[in-house]
């Protein structure tokens, strides 16, 4: 294997890695933030550890050591330590984060070190999503998460992320729009978690009205739908279909580039 294969398969794992990172994260703070956990999740969290178990032990045998600090072999297990140990969900969010902290950082520092001629950059070959005028860095960085995945041909990781795109977003718009007074548009303070993606579209749809001078209407709302329910579906799927998820990804290119877009100017439009 030459230099440049070696540096590609450790980049795609370490890639792949980072949304597992992402997905299993996700499990965990959506089990830790109900009361009876969600034993429904058990089957994506078992598959999810055992998958980055078997990352980490290929990049060791590509001279790549990472630490899953993750001690928790089973969600029931996860679930039990969280509610005997944090009673409030923040406490219970900010110990899932800590448990893949040190290894994510590691893989950007790896990264950027692999090798010291080529920048990660250099692997975006494509612009899968060509929108640089944002408001907030977050959006950036899954921006060029999402044209890395492209370029790298990890087309099923990609609907997941335009998902949380798309419902940070529209987050942003309720918050920006109602504040505090209204906090119950786009957070469940009971629960201490922003209110599902489903239940902010539906917010919106009923606030219509309020956007009037704005582009958002009943139609971009669909669209935003759309989008919320593929991601949905590959979130769920164990079944890796790289070359339908790229056929549906670059149907949907330009109207996701288009939507994008036009939640940015709303949002930046209010006052």
């Amino acid at each position: 294997m030459c230099g440049g294969d070696l540096m590609d398969v450790r980049v795609k794992i370490l890639i792949e890695l980072r949304e597992k990172f992402s997905a299993i994260r996700d499990v965990m703070e959506r089990a830790a933030t109900y009361e009876s956990g969600v034993p429904e999740l058990e089957d994506d969290y078992n598959e999810l550890y055992s998958s980055i178990a078997k990352d980490i032990e290929t990049l060791e045998d590509e001279g790549v050591t990472l630490i899953n600090y993750n001690p928790h072999t089973s969600l029931n297990e996860f679930y039990m330590t969280v509610k005997g140990r944090f009673r409030r969900y923040d406490e219970r969010r900010e110990y899932i984060a800590s448990l893949y902290l040190k290894t994510d950082a590691k893989i950007n520092t790896i990264l950027e070190k692999i090798d010291d001629s080529i920048e990660l950059k250099s692997f975006i070959k494509v612009k899968f999503l060509d929108i640089e005028l944002v408001y907030d860095n977050y959006y950036l960085d899954l921006i060029n998460l999402i044209n890395e995945s492209y370029s790298l041909e990890l087309f099923p990781v990609i609907p997941s992320l335009i998902r949380k795109i798309l419902e940070n977003l529209v987050i942003d718009i309720l918050r920006k729009k109602y504040g505090m007074p209204n906090v119950a548009l786009f957070y469940n303070p009971a629960e201490g978690r922003f209110q599902n993606f489903s239940k902010l579209l539906e917010n919106l749809e009923n606030n219509l009205p309020d956007f009037s001078t704005t582009s958002l209407d009943q139609n971009l709302i669909n669209k935003i739908n759309e989008f919320r329910v593929q991601g949905n579906s590959h979130s769920h799927t164990l079944e890796l279909n790289y070359g339908r998820t790229q056929i549906e990804l670059d149907d949907s290119k330009d109207d996701l580039n288009d939507l994008i877009k036009k939640l940015i100017r709303i949002h930046n439009t209010i006052t």
